[in-house]
């Protein structure tokens, strides 16, 4: 009767490793679909950046210019506002009166 345990049990050992060797061949898959998954996205996105197709044309694409004009709204580069202005004099006497000379030299 031991031996017949240990065919039961060595039987069970096997198939326990089927098993897990299952599972782990099922979360490989799962990882690898994920990865192409990325992998086709980032394709995709060079693709759309070195080409020009409907979709490039119809989605937002600040590099693609037609007609003088970007399907991108455009972001003003200064707020409205004042101005700051500087005098010329100004800026050529401050470093002179920081450097302990005042006036011109001869």
């Amino acid at each position: 009767q031991v031996e017949e345990w240990d065919y039961l049990n060595n039987f069970f050992k096997r198939y326990n490793k089927v098993m897990l060797d299952e599972l782990a061949i099922s979360r490989e898959k799962q990882r690898l679909e994920q990865e192409n998954s990325d992998l086709r996205a980032i394709l995709k996105q060079y693709l759309d950046g070195i080409s020009v197709n409907d979709d490039v044309i119809n989605d937002a694409n600040p590099l693609l210019i037609m007609n003088n004009r970007s399907n991108v709204a455009a972001v003003p580069s200064r707020p409205p506002g004042r101005l700051t202005v500087i005098e010329a004099a100004h800026k050529v006497m401050i470093p002179q009166l920081t450097s302990g000379r005042q006036g011109a030299s001869m």
